[in-house]
């Protein structure tokens, strides 16, 4: 396991994520094509740059890996072959692993229910994933009209099927702590 207090930031999230985060020297294309820049306080590529720069507290309490969609796209496009998707996702565990705010607490509180859902059933039931958020947020008919529509349409599951390898990775990941 990965010991913070042994490591400099950039090396630590290297080895959270597997990702040479080094490597990026600042080209760009991560952000011209990332449809969240415009909320981000920092493009991937200059979150990437305080991270080689070791300004832990500025990357931890960024808004960039809360607002990141994980589409993938900034990773497709990375000459480097950095899986920045990969990287925002480390960012947002150690994020709250070490008790930074992020600048919208219903994603972590999304991102709890998400995880937490995966980990029961080895994949995302979206009916029990809203119904959670919409309990968290005290709206629990909140998009109801929607929900039912999508349900009449067959296009959300009442009893989703299992993936017990994936309950599989997350109990091992549990054991490697």
């Amino acid at each position: 396991m990965v010991r913070a207090q042994s490591l400099g930031f950039l090396e630590e999230i290297e080895a959270r994520s597997g990702e040479p985060v080094r490597r990026c020297f600042q080209c760009d294309r991560c952000a011209t094509g990332c449809p969240m820049i415009a909320q981000m306080q920092h493009a991937p590529n200059e979150l990437f740059r305080l991270i080689q720069l070791g300004d832990r507290e500025t990357v931890l309490s960024s808004n960039t890996f809360w607002f990141c969609v994980s589409c993938y796209t900034c990773s497709v496009r990375c000459p480097n072959d950095i899986d920045i998707v990969h990287v925002m996702d480390t960012l947002r565990e150690l994020s709250l692993k070490e008790g930074f705010s992020p600048a919208l607490p219903q994603a972590r509180d999304f991102h709890r229910i998400f995880l937490d859902c995966v980990r029961r059933r080895g994949r995302v039931s979206e009916l029990e994933l809203m119904a959670r958020y919409n309990l968290k947020l005290k709206k629990p008919f909140a998009r109801l009209a929607l929900g039912w529509e999508l349900l009449r349409k067959g296009r959300l599951e009442l009893w989703p099927k299992r993936a017990p390898s994936v309950r599989k990775l997350f109990q091992h990941a549990k054991e490697q702590r």
